[in-house]
């Protein structure tokens, strides 16, 4: 393969913001997406799209993220896209009155596998030539508390954390670049969850109801375009978190 392809690794592809970004990347030729997804999703593998099923619900052992970043980056690939993008909102509720074990998928899918993936990719990718960035997905609600939404927003802000952490560590050793990218209010199936929860779980239901109504609501593919853009263009890393919404 000839240094002039991009390969673009992507956790939630299934769905929403996911979809969008993997379906606008693959409308320029020079990019590879690799999708990974915790369920099948419906359409096949081709020569610039490969799925693999991982289920992040589960957590996760460091052998099987090696294999799953080993034979992707034996291969000699001019720029290299990690996008942290899988995450769930439940459960949607007070603490104290959730479901523990739905406590724990959260945690798992939106930080803690997270961690040991780029734990995982920035070693096997440290020595490589091409130009690595990772991409985590988070949230304004990294540092907006929620009432019922406490699972959700303390896991952003530790991937906001982790992520913030590891920018500064990549000033001494200069191996990757890493940012926080919060994606404002858009209209995917995690919003629907949020304004159709009754009050007594989330109290800003009604908020995100009026947004939905007044339009107001980002659309999945004006988002992944500035995804998009914000990886392949050079600017924009030289801060560890970037808020599209301010």
């Amino acid at each position: 393969m000839s240094k002039t392809n991009n390969l673009f690794i992507i956790f939630g592809t299934s769905r929403g913001l996911g979809l969008a970004l993997c379906d606008y990347i693959l409308q320029f030729s020079d990019n590879v997406v690799l999708a990974i997804d915790r369920k099948k999703v419906t359409g096949a593998s081709s020569d610039r799209l490969r799925r693999t099923i991982i289920d992040l619900a589960k957590t996760l052992s460091p052998a099987v993220i090696s294999g799953l970043f080993h034979s992707p980056l034996q291969k000699n690939y001019k720029n290299l896209y990690l996008i942290n993008n899988a995450s769930i909102l439940e459960p949607i509720g007070p603490i104290g009155e959730i479901n523990a074990a739905e406590l724990k998928k959260l945690a798992n899918i939106n930080f803690l596998n997270y961690a040991v993936i780029i734990n995982e990719f920035i070693r096997q990718a440290k020595n490589l030539k091409a130009r690595k960035r990772i991409l985590n997905i988070t949230s304004g609600a990294a540092i907006s508390p929620q009432y019922g939404l406490a699972g959700y927003c303390s896991t952003k802000a530790a991937l906001e954390m982790l992520g913030g952490c590891i920018f500064l560590e990549q000033q001494v050793f200069n191996q990757v670049q890493i940012m926080s990218f919060r994606p404002g209010v858009i209209n995917t199936n995690m919003q629907k969850k949020l304004r159709e929860s009754p009050e007594t779980n989330f109290r800003n239901s009604r908020v995100h109801e009026k947004l939905y109504r007044n339009n107001a609501l980002l659309t999945p593919e004006y988002v992944a375009k500035i995804i998009y853009d914000t990886l392949t263009v050079n600017k924009k890393w030289t801060e560890p978190i970037l808020d599209i919404s301010t």
